[in-house]
């Protein structure tokens, strides 16, 4: 079966299935802790240690990086730090040093990191390399903890004590508001498929984007439950685990201070994976970044990377669309390809835009890896704030439907 068919074919499928995908992503969760930290730690419960990482201070965060290899970490140490850290080596790169008290970060679409500041921010913007740190807002009333609305590219903060806010891609504009009950958010992240995002604060809660509201999942231990760690897998495991948080906020004797906590989709515990003696900052799952992208030349010619570690040698496929992400491609075996399909899909299928898009068919490296190169840099300003999402996937024809791996929808606004 030849790419181009087995693409043509995966992306046609419109079979009604789960709304939730059946492929959880089977690696390790990395956890970082207050002393600095960072463990490795088994869908068993199995724990090893990563590396202890500077002389003082405290890790707040935790992220995977773009090249999907390493995490980033935030550090109160060297006056405010961002670490890079290879999840198998442990070995550690310092990006930027004297930010003042970084707490949270995220990867945006250029690979670089967006970072909030303790106590009220503001959010400022990293390069990759660290060369160059800007202020992208200020005057927040809370430390805004936030991830990115896949429908639109808007920041959804929890910067308020009961509420959200959001902005717009460039931080420029507050959009809008909605409150809920669950007091402070400490970590935020957005469901790999459905139009959610959750909230770890007093009680563990999700944002239903589509309806703008907030619901309570599960109240656990009011107060800290979620405080310093929040994970959404790809699809329940085995287990029923889907959603991993945990109870850690501040030194205590609580024989639960660093529990880290599973829960179904619904909210329903499902049992402890590991307790720390230190409290826990921050989870991530390793090679859980299977799409992202890095800048080359601004403002809009990138080079996408795609990660597939356990699918070295397969073919890949990555496809784009005008229209979003949801509710996509929904498989047979309860599986969906989060992308809505329309003619720059069938286009970027087909192998149809050179020179503007080269490499987004292949076969992956050893190291499970590719780049695919999109430049639209010649298209000048003609696409300014143009939304364009993306998918990838691996094909095997042992697989189910020939589809191995399925990836988060990766947005860009142009």
């Amino acid at each position: 079966m030849s790419i181009r068919y087995a693409a043509v074919a995966a992306l046609a499928v419109l079979a009604l299935a789960a709304a939730v995908a059946a492929q959880p992503y089977g690696t390790d969760l990395i956890v970082s802790d207050l002393a600095r930290t960072l463990y490795r730690v088994t869908a068993a419960g199995g724990v090893t240690t990563i590396g202890t990482y500077e002389t003082s201070g405290s890790a707040w965060s935790l992220t995977t990086d773009a090249g999907n290899e390493e995490v980033v970490a935030t550090m109160t140490s060297q006056g405010g730090c961002l670490l890079r850290i290879h999840s198998v080596t442990g070995y550690a790169v310092t990006i930027a040093t004297g930010l003042g008290r970084p707490y949270w970060t995220e990867v945006d679409h250029n690979g670089d990191y967006v970072v909030a500041l303790l106590s009220g921010g503001p959010v400022i913007r990293v390069k990759r390399d660290g060369s160059s740190v800007i202020t992208l807002r200020a005057g927040f009333v809370q430390t805004p903890i936030f991830t990115q609305d896949l429908l639109n590219g808007d920041w959804v903060a929890g910067d308020l004590v009961n509420g959200l806010t959001r902005y717009d891609h460039s931080w420029t504009t507050m959009l809008s508001t909605v409150n809920h009950t669950s007091t402070y958010t400490y970590e935020i992240i957005h469901d790999p498929v459905r139009p959610f995002i959750y909230l770890g604060a007093a009680n563990l809660a999700r944002y239903d984007v589509m309806a703008n509201t907030v619901g309570v999942l599960n109240t656990g231990h009011p107060g800290v439950l979620g405080d310093r760690g929040l994970e959404i897998d790809r699809a329940p495991a085995a287990s029923g685990a889907y959603i991993y948080t945990t109870d850690a906020v501040r030194p205590t004797t609580s024989s639960t201070l660093s529990t880290v906590w599973r829960y179904d989709p619904s909210g329903t515990n499902v049992g402890a994976l590991a307790t720390f003696s230190v409290a826990v900052t921050g989870l991530a799952f390793e090679h859980g970044r299977n799409l992202s992208a890095h800048q080359t030349s601004a403002p809009n010619n990138r080079i996408l990377i795609v990660s597939f570690p356990a699918d070295w040698g397969k073919s890949y496929v990555v496809a784009f669309s005008f229209s979003g992400y949801t509710p996509g491609i929904p498989l047979p075996d309860g599986r969906t390809i989060p992308l809505t399909p329309d003619a720059l899909t069938a286009l970027t299928v087909q192998q149809a835009l050179p020179p503007l898009l080269r490499h987004n068919q292949g076969q992956l490296a050893a190291n499970g890896g590719a780049q695919v190169t999109l430049d639209l840099n010649a298209l000048g300003s003609a696409v300014s704030g143009l939304r364009l999402w993306a998918v990838a996937v691996t094909l095997d024809p042992s697989a189910p439907f020939g589809i191995s791996q399925i990836s988060r929808p990766f947005l860009m606004v142009l």
